[in-house]
C-alpha cells in the first residue's frame, strides 16, 4: 500500500525534529584536546561530521557515560628568517616543522575518566641547529586519571593525577605553549571544583623539559599553587591567584624561587571586550656569589570592538603592558619573569620576550568570508622599561647586555592571511618585520627581522 506523499512527508519531518531535539551541543576542536567532551555523540548531533565514529564508541550497551574517543592533529610549518636574532645568528635560515599528536580518552565510569596523548616533534633545515623547542621525536605529553565528583558543569570537582598540560587564564602566566613545535607538559595532581558563580584551582607540579629524543623529557624544578575564580555575571569575571616556581639556573649560576601573586578582571558586552591583569612577584636567586632577594611586578591589558552585525565582522583593538626589569646598582633582581608564558608572547617572530619590556600592540581584523576568510593587520611597539638592563628572550634568557641610555626597542608589524575551509583544517600566511631600534643599534649587530611562514594544520 502506497503511503500519501503528505503523510510522508509528516513522518519525515517528525523523525529530523526528534533528533534534532535529542541532539546536543557538541564542542568545538579545541588546541587542548583533553577539554573536549563527546559525551554529546550520545545522542547525535545536528551538524555530524565524518569523523564522529571516531568520538563516541560506546561500549557498555545502554549506557551512556561508557565510551572511547580517539583522535588527533597534524602541523606543518615552513618558515623564513633573514637576519634572525638581529644578525646575531645566520643572515638567513629557512625550517620545515611537523608535529603530530594522537590521543585517546576513555570514559571508565561518569566519574572515572583516563587521557592519554602522543607527540612527535620534528625539524629539518634550521641552521646552525634546531632551538631547544624544534624537536622531540616521540613522547608522552599526557597520561592522566581524572576523578569527577557529579560531571555537571556548575557544580563539580574534578581532580587529574599524572602528566598533563596546565594554562591559566589569557595565558600570561601559565600556558601550553601552542605556537612551537612543542608544548609545555607538568607531572602533578590538578584539581578544579566549580559551585555556581564560585571556581577553586590547586595544582602541584614537577615541570616537563623537552629533549630531542624518544620517551626522554627531563623533569626539572617545582611548580605549584592554586587560583579563585568568581563569575557573578556571564559577561564578567575575576580571578586571584597565588603560585611558586622553583628551578635550577643554567651553566650552574644557581637556584631560583619565585613567589607570584596576581589577579584578573575580564569580560565582553555588546561586541565590546576586556582583560586587565596585574600580578606581583618575589622570591630569592641563590648564586654563587650570594644570594639577591626578588621584587618585580607587571601589569597588561587588553580592548577590543568587534562589529558583528556589519559586512566581514571587522574589529579593532589594542593590549598593552608592562614588565619590570633590574635597575643599575640595585641588589634586588626586579625583572619579572612569568613562570610558563606563550610561546609565541609577541607573535611568531619569537624575537623578543616579556622580561623588563614595555610596550603595545594595535590590531585590526575582518572577516570578508566569514567561517572561512579571515585577515588581520596589527603592529606591536616595544620599549625597555629599565635602561639598566637588557633585553631577553620568551623563556627568560638574554638576548642583549644593558647597553646606552635608549628606551626604544623597536615596531613589529604583521600581516595574517587565515582560510578554514572546514572544522578540521587552518591554513595561514603571515609576514612580520622587525624594525631595530636604538637599544639594538646601542648594543650591535642591529639588523631588521624579516620572517614569513606559512602554517597548515588539521585535526580530528
Amino acid at each position: 500500500m502506497r503511503l500519501p506523499s503528505s503523510l510522508v512527508a509528516v513522518v519525515v519531518a517528525s523523525a529530523v525534529t526528534t533528533s534534532a531535539a535529542g541532539a546536543e551541543p557538541c564542542p568545538r576542536l579545541l588546541p587542548a584536546r583533553q577539554e573536549e567532551d563527546w559525551s554529546c555523540l550520545a545522542h547525535g548531533r545536528v551538524d555530524p561530521d565524518y569523523a564522529d565514529p571516531l568520538k563516541y564508541l560506546p561500549y557498555v550497551p545502554g549506557e551512556d557515560g561508557f565510551f572511547v574517543s580517539f583522535g588527533g592533529s597534524a602541523r606543518w610549518v615552513y618558515e623564513v628568517f633573514r637576519h634572525p636574532s638581529w644578525g646575531a645568528e645566520q643572515p638567513r635560515t629557512s625550517s620545515f616543522l611537523q608535529r603530530y599528536l594522537v590521543h585517546g580518552d576513555a570514559q571508565v565510569s561518569p566519574h572515572l575518566r583516563v587521557f592519554g596523548q602522543l607527540t612527535s616533534a620534528l625539524e629539518s633545515g634550521r641552521e646552525p641547529t634546531p632551538r631547544p623547542i624544534d624537536v622531540d621525536r616521540l613522547d608522552g605529553t599526557q597520561l592522566f586519571i581524572e576523578g569527577r565528583l557529579t560531571g555537571e558543569r556548575t557544580h563539580d570537582l574534578r581532580v587529574r593525577v599524572g602528566r598533563q598540560e596546565l594554562k591559566l587564564g589569557a595565558g600570561r602566566m601559565v600556558a601550553i605553549r601552542e605556537g612551537p613545535n612543542t608544548r609545555q607538559v607538568q607531572d602533578g595532581v590538578v584539581a578544579r571544583g566549580t559551585w555556581g558563580i564560585w571556581g577553586v584551582d590547586g595544582f602541584v607540579t614537577v615541570p616537563v623539559q623537552t629533549s630531542p629524543g624518544v620517551f626522554d623529557n627531563p623533569r626539572a624544578g617545582h611548580f605549584g599553587g592554586g587560583q579563585l575564580r568568581i563569575d557573578p555575571w556571564p559577561e564578567l569575571s575575576f580571578e586571584a591567584y597565588a603560585f611558586t616556581r622553583e628551578q635550577s639556573l643554567p651553566r650552574g649560576l644557581g637556584q631560583d624561587a619565585r613567589h607570584t601573586v596576581g589577579g584578573r578582571i575580564h569580560g565582553h558586552h555588546d561586541g565590546l571586550s576586556y582583560d586587565l591583569e596585574g600580578a606581583g612577584q618575589v622570591g630569592r636567586v641563590r648564586g654563587p656569589g650570594g644570594d639577591d632577594d626578588i621584587a618585580a611586578w607587571t601589569l597588561a591589558g587588553r580592548l577590543d570592538h568587534r562589529w558583528r552585525r556589519t559586512w566581514g565582522k571587522p574589529s579593532l583593538g589594542t593590549e598593552w603592558g608592562v614588565v619590570s626589569g633590574d635597575r643599575a646598582g640595585s641588589a634586588t633582581v626586579e625583572r619579572f619573569q612569568p613562570p610558563f608564558p606563550r610561546g609565541a608572547y609577541f607573535g611568531l617572530i619569537t624575537a623578543l620576550g616579556p622580561g623588563n619590556t614595555s610596550g603595545f600592540r594595535l590590531v585590526t581584523t575582518l572577516e570578508p568570508i566569514p567561517g572561512l576568510l579571515r585577515l588581520s593587520a596589527d603592529g606591536y611597539f616595544f620599549w625597555r622599561t629599565s635602561v639598566g638592563d637588557g633585553l631577553y628572550g620568551v623563556p627568560g634568557n638574554p638576548v642583549r647586555p644593558a647597553l646606552g641610555n635608549a628606551r626604544h626597542i623597536g615596531q613589529q608589524p604583521q600581516l595574517a592571511v587565515v582560510v578554514t575551509p572546514d572544522r578540521h583544517t587552518n591554513v595561514t600566511l603571515l609576514y612580520a618585520r622587525f624594525f631595530a631600534g636604538p637599544v639594538l643599534r646601542d648594543a650591535p649587530p642591529a639588523r631588521d627581522i624579516d620572517f614569513a611562514t606559512i602554517r597548515m594544520s588539521y585535526a580530528f
